[in-house]
């Protein structure tokens, strides 16, 4: 019997997070091709990614690691940098490089504004520890919200699925582009560019993801904390 809810368990996390996967890589796939477009690259909107067509989007190896793992990524969209013009050219580029990390990081605060604004309070304490552990478990919420309904919780889940998805994909992204942006804007004459490209991101990604990924779930509690005041929220 605790075999077959573990199963079930098991096979409900993995549909729930698929889920999140799907809306987190659709929308910030969308609003980089559209970011790109509106800086003057229109090559992702010619390449199809200017879609909420979530087969545009998704990655098959990625989906594999997040079936696996419990973390996965969408598809890359490139930036063509020749086809942004000037004035502005290089504010231009790093807004199109940088636009898929500000979109998750917006989706992961709309996730957790609605959180707190259908469960409360307690949300904070429980959100937290799932998102940076990778353990969103339905039981765990169901222990704590036995008047809610299986909809709500699963769709409680999902939003945790989605802010932590958002949060990680964020903090890898900020470092990548970074350094992409950096070798492009100076170093990309230089002999042995595209070693620099490769190797000083997971570097960085060692030393410096799990502080900013820490940094990012506090930062974006305290604001969703903010807003939910705003908005009336109860948190009694």
């Amino acid at each position: 019997m605790n075999i077959n809810l573990r199963i079930i368990e098991t096979f409900m996390s993995l549909i729930t997070m698929f889920v999140a996967y799907i809306i987190t890589e659709t929308s910030s796939g969308f609003f980089r091709a559209w970011v790109a477009k509106q800086m003057g690259d229109d090559s992702p909107e010619r390449d199809g990614y200017l879609s909420l067509n979530p087969l545009v989007h998704l990655d098959f190896i990625g989906v594999i690691f997040l079936f696996i793992y419990n973390f996965g990524w969408g598809r890359y969209i490139p930036i063509n940098h020749h086809a942004i013009q000037e004035p502005f050219k290089k504010l231009k580029i790093t807004a199109a490089y940088f636009s898929d990390t500000l979109a998750r990081i917006l989706i992961a605060l709309v996730a957790l504004v609605i959180l707190l604004q259908t469960f409360g309070l307690t949300m904070l304490e429980l959100a937290k520890p799932m998102i940076l552990n990778k353990h969103i478990a339905l039981p765990i919420l169901a222990h704590f919200y036995p008047d809610k309904s299986s909809l709500a919780l699963t769709l409680a889940v999902i939003l945790a699925g989605i802010i932590y998805l958002c949060v990680l994909l964020a903090v890898l992204n900020l470092i990548i582009n970074s350094v992409r942006l950096i070798i492009l804007f100076y170093f990309h004459e230089s002999l042995g560019a595209g070693y620099l490209e490769f190797f000083i991101p997971i570097m960085l990604i060692i030393l410096l993801a799990d502080p900013l990924q820490h940094f990012a779930v506090e930062s974006i509690i305290t604001i969703a904390y903010q807003i939910t005041r705003l908005l009336g929220g109860s948190f009694s």
